[in-house]
Parts: structure tokens; sequence; C-alpha cells
């Protein structure tokens, strides 16, 4: 490095790689010497960054730790500084990487004072940037402890199959009400109250829900996020009817998911004696419902007239696409253009409504 004109500082012993090489390939952490060696540099623009090289002493017995290294880059990544970081800041960083990309691992470094932090994308084209890491001097234990127990796989795979908890918590949340509650209302008794249930089961439901985000528990009292009031019934874009969904009808056919592979046969024909639009059709209420998902989910997609350029199409045709809410999105950006609906009978109804705007 000297040789090509890059200063290197004092080397620095490693110790969450260093940890990690370990496990990786069953070698007593104590038999391994690692080192942090860092250079100051610039890139084309001028901007300041930092070159960081692990270095590891590779006695015979340990050449093949090296080599392998060197041909895979495991523990090749790019590093973002987190400067003058507090648990807050760097709980939220963490929070916002994680939704696109997974955490895996980390630690803290008593040598240099810094936490880090690890995430992985392991369907990145360039290897350089399959992996990221999050650096931030001082101790943060909580945040590090969060992410250390989402970076094990059984973590992961118990949140997957918990995830039946959070459809039925937000269901709930949705058949009593209770976002439209909390707009006046956000002290327990009052909530409870107001929603006809037993305090103490709405409290543990409150405070999974706050865990899941849609609600903040600020002292005695619940304040709804911005995320949960989406659940709301009086605003644009609800998605009530779709958590409804979700939690109803189609929470129960999952169920005979099972039957369903083994057979072949329609788990939702199974639980309810019919194929859902037969029996969503015998059902106007719950028809109604469908629809007004299908419209909640539609708008999910809004942003789908801005990215796909369809001024030079001439007819557009939406299959099975409810009650037209997309396709009327789709023909109000592009007013040259003619739109066919495919429903059945009983979703042309409200259709009609929809696309006579």
């Amino acid at each position: 490095m000297t040789h090509l004109g890059v200063r290197v500082g004092p080397m620095t012993p490693s110790v969450v790689v260093r940890a990690r090489l370990s496990i990786r390939y069953g070698v007593p952490m104590e038999s391994l010497t690692v080192g942090i060696l860092r250079a100051r540099l610039a890139d084309r623009l001028g901007n300041r960054c930092e070159l960081e090289i692990f270095a590891m002493v590779t006695p015979p017995e340990f050449e093949h730790i090296a080599d392998d290294e060197r041909l895979h880059g495991r523990e090749n990544h790019f590093a973002l500084a987190v400067p003058h970081a507090d648990p807050v800041l760097l709980g939220g960083l963490r929070a916002a990487v994680a939704t696109r990309m997974l955490p895996d691992g980390g630690g803290y470094n008593e040598h240099e004072d810094n936490t880090v932090l690890y995430f992985r994308d392991a369907h990145h084209t360039v290897p350089s940037y399959r992996r990221l890491e999050l650096i931030s001097a001082g101790r943060f234990p909580r945040v590090l402890t969060a992410h250390l127990r989402e970076s094990a796989a059984g973590t992961r795979l118990l949140g997957l199959m918990t995830g039946a908890w959070a459809t039925q918590a937000i269901a709930a949340a949705a058949t009593l009400r209770l976002p439209d509650h909390l707009v006046t209302v956000s002290h327990l008794p009052g909530l409870a109250a107001a929603t006809g249930t037993d305090a103490d089961s709405l409290g543990r439901l409150l405070r999974y829900l706050a865990t899941l985000g849609l609600v903040r528990e600020v002292g005695d009292h619940y304040l709804l996020t911005d995320m949960g009031s989406l659940l709301r019934a009086d605003v644009e874009g609800s998605l009530r009817p779709l958590a409804l969904m979700y939690g109803g009808p189609f929470y129960r056919s999952f169920g005979a998911l099972t039957d369903a592979v083994r057979t072949g046969e329609e788990s939702y024909a199974k639980i309810f004696g019919a194929h859902h639009f037969q029996h969503m059709a015998a059902d106007p209420e719950l028809a109604e419902l469908f629809h007004e998902s299908m419209a909640a989910s539609n708008a999910v997609f809004a942003d789908l007239v801005r990215v796909v350029d369809l001024s030079d199409v001439r007819e557009v045709v939406d299959i099975a696409g409810g009650n037209g809410e997309l396709l009327s999105r789709v023909l109000a950006a592009n007013p040259a253009a003619h739109g066919v609906l495919v429903e059945r009978p009983h979703a042309l109804a409200s259709a009609s409504v929809t696309l006579a705007d």
C-alpha cells in the first residue's frame, strides 16, 4: 500500500471478523490473529472515504482459510459510518436497512470502541455490494442485541412462523375499528368502552400492535402511527378491507393448505364448500368486502401509471379487475387509451360506478 502512495494507519485487533472466521472454519478463536488496517483515500470527486483491510497471520495450517476468503470474499463489504450516533438514530437506521437486506451479525470492538452491524443481500449482482456494514463509534448494547437476534436463521424462521399472529392482531384491530376510535380516544379505559372490549385484553393487543409499528405507547396513552392510520375506515387509501379479508376468509382458507397440496383440491372450497367467487356471489356483504379489498390493493399499485409508459397503448384490458379502480387510474393517466374490464356480472355493477367517473 505504501508503494502505491497510500498511507496505512496502525493495525488494531479485529474482534467481530475474527469471531466470524472462528465459527465459519471451526478454529478456536484464540488461535487466530486478525487485524484491521485503515487507509484514508479520496474518490474521483474528492470525497473522503476510508479503505478497511482485514489482515490475518497465516501459518501453513491456516492458509486454506485465507485462500477460501480471497476466493469467495465473504467479508467484503461496503461500509457506512454513522457519526455522532445515539441509540434512536442507529436503531432507526438499522431497522430501515433491514427492510431491504438481511441482518448478518455484528459486534462491538473494544479496541476501537465501535459497534458494527452487518447486512447481506445474496442476490446482488455486484459482489462488493452484497454486504453492508453500519459502523458507529460507541457501544450500543440494545441495538446490537436486537440485530444479533434477527441475524439468527432460527429467529427469522420463528418470525415467519408467527406471522399469523400479526395478521390476526391487525384484523382484530380493524374489526373493532380500533384505529378509528384512536383518533379521539387514547386512554385504555376509554378505548375499551368505545370498542366494547375487556380492558386487560385490549391492552395486550395494543402493546402487540405497538411492536408492529401501528400504534405508539406514550405513558398510559396510545397514539396511532401513520401506518396504523391506513386501517381507519374513513381515510383515502384505507387498507381496512384488506385487513378484514386477510384475517377472515383468506386466513381460514390457508388453514387447509396442507390438504390442498396433497390432493390438488382448492383449499377455499374445502373450507367454505364452494369456489371463492361462487361463495361470495351468494353472500352480498362478503362480496362487497372482497371488491373493497381489491380496490384497496389496487390503490397500492397507484404508482404503476408513473413507472410504466402506456402512452402508445390504445387498448388496456384488465382481467379480473374487480371494481375497476386500477383500470380507472390507468385510463386517467392515458386519456387516449380505451379500457376493457373483464369481470363476473356481480362485480360489474360497482365497476360501472367507478369507471363512470
